[in-house]
């Protein structure tokens, strides 16, 4: 998991520059003005790092109000705010590394922006980025599971994240009940959290988390995101200074 980042992601923070607020603009040609498009969802897609010529894949949660989180294929986790504006969109946040893993100046965060956002609601967004030492382009497309939340007693039972599911990059047991409570632990320690459902139509959760480690250590306690998705139980939380993102299966 560690290596130093060479601008390989920092475009995936604005996988999310699709976001809330703003007044409206009007189509080509002084048309009718363009409705401000809701970017909330559970967004999946691919993005092209022109700096270093590669392609990532990763999934973003997006709050109606512009909050959003995104994970990446290597557990770079972003967060931050967005604007939307009739169709375009534009972004800024900070991203988060895995354990091991730093940006260009050795750091575990970076900022970045993005301009020349498109969005359509519950359909797709496109964009472009800057940050980091890095440039390039991103496509995302909107995943129906968002507007099809499971009841959390269909969801209650044990889970497990193997290592290479998991920023830390250990395997990761959790178990959840109907109430949306969890608890759980890795070989380090152990995490206590619960879950509260965004807007009853969807299939969003806000996260709070508290992870202690082992021997009477230190607690880090983490907020964010999570949904039940066709490929398991996606968590991306953050705190001031560091990630933790899981998908947990069962």
């Amino acid at each position: 998991m560690g290596g130093r980042c060479e601008g390989l992601l920092v475009g995936l923070v604005l996988c999310l520059g699709c976001g809330g607020g703003g007044g409206g603009s009007t189509g080509g040609g002084g048309g009718t003005p363009v409705p401000n498009q809701n970017p909330a969802g559970h967004w999946r897609g691919t993005v092209h790092s022109v700096t270093t010529g590669q392609t990532l894949s990763a999934e973003a949660l997006v709050v109606s109000t512009g909050e959003f989180r995104y994970v990446a294929s290597n557990w770079v986790q972003a967060v931050g705010s967005l604007s939307v504006s009739g169709a375009s969109a534009s972004g800024s946040g900070t991203m988060f590394g895995p354990p091991g893993f730093t940006f260009p100046g050795g750091a575990q965060t970076a900022t970045v922006t993005m301009s020349g956002g498109q969005i359509s609601a519950k359909s797709q967004f496109t964009g472009t980025y800057t940050g980091g030492g890095d440039t390039g382009t991103l496509s995302f497309l909107y995943q129906a599971d968002f507007d099809a939340p499971p009841p959390l007693a269909n969801m209650a039972g044990a889970w497990a994240a193997l290592s290479y599911n998991c920023s830390t990059g250990y395997p990761t047991t959790a178990s959840l009940s109907s109430s949306g409570t969890f608890t759980g632990s890795d070989a380090f320690g152990t995490i206590t959290g619960s879950l509260s459902q965004v807007n009853p139509a969807q299939n969003l959760y806000r996260v709070t988390l508290t992870y202690r480690f082992n021997a009477g250590g230190a607690t880090v306690t983490y907020n964010g995101l999570a949904c039940f998705t066709s490929a398991g139980f996606l968590v991306q939380c953050s705190s001031s200074s560091q990630e933790f993102c899981a998908l947990f299966t069962r």
